[in-house]
């Protein structure tokens, strides 16, 4: 498993201090790929010896479901990513890990609110209706799902709403509308479909799946196919009986061909 030959700019995102959602945007990905074997080698070195890290061909815009979080605050109407210690947003207008299409139609999601004067909600004020919007996209179909989070079960202009944003966003195949705690960033207990199905469809080592607005599934789907594939090899080999198996999530991380029991 050899290291991609791929290095990237350390200004690819010009606000990973403020945001902090990304911490190691202040090195190339060459060089965050080195960091985590080592932090791999010194946790797992003393049971057995790690194989290098399988990084992506090209890490930008991996990130096929994407959160963007609304706020109005200052004026202005803010659209971005999510800080939990302060309740506040960070602007940004495309996130280098972000698929370029989630990015898109969160920023369009903004515009129709904003031109049918739909209120953003404020964590300055506390108060104001459009909170969030879960953008997933299936890369195996092209289909695409987009939640939106409002704090109200009262969806201002729903009906003018949806048929504005999907003859903006015709790709959109899924609209479902949640209510949520303007507080936390999670979708609610309840779902009403907007436009199309409550669910989408992706393929992942040629296997269909249905993802609900509630389903947990894998955000890089590139990187998915990869961990499965070795998940399936490792545990199909008959020369060895032992593999480490660690856990992220519903997800199963063979790490070496020894050491801990499979199961």
């Amino acid at each position: 498993m050899n290291e991609p030959n791929v290095k990237k700019d350390k200004e690819l995102c010009p606000v990973y201090k403020k945001c902090s959602g990304c911490q190691l945007m202040n090195m190339t990905y060459e060089e965050q790929l080195r960091f985590k074997q080592i932090k791999v080698e010194r946790l797992m070195g003393k049971l057995c010896r790690p194989e290098l890290i399988v990084g992506m061909d090209d890490p930008v815009g991996y990130r096929y479901k994407v959160t963007a979080v609304y706020d109005f605050k200052g004026g202005k109407s803010l659209c971005g990513v999510y800080q939990s210690a302060t309740g506040g947003v960070i602007d940004v207008k495309s996130c280098a890990a972000d698929n370029p299409k989630a990015d898109s139609i969160a920023r369009q999601i903004l515009k129709t609110a904003n031109a049918m004067k739909i209120s953003l909600w404020s964590s300055y004020g506390g108060q104001g209706f459009l909170r969030y919007a879960m953008i997933r996209i299936a890369k195996g179909t092209g289909e695409i799902m987009c939640v939106i989070g409002g704090t109200d079960n009262d969806f201002p202009s729903k009906k003018h709403f949806t048929a504005e944003l999907i003859k903006k966003c015709p790709e959109i195949t899924s609209l479902v509308f949640t209510v949520c705690k303007p507080d936390r960033i999670a979708p609610g207990t309840k779902y009403e479909t907007l436009h199309g199905k409550d669910y989408i469809e992706d393929i992942i080592c040629g296997k269909k799946f249905r993802i609900s607005p509630k389903s947990f599934a894998q955000i890089n789907p590139v990187q998915t196919e990869k961990l499965y594939s070795l998940a399936i090899k490792y545990s199909s080999c008959a020369c060895f009986s032992f593999i480490v198996n660690g856990f992220s999530h519903n997800t199963c991380l063979p790490c070496s061909r020894q050491s801990l029991q499979f199961s």
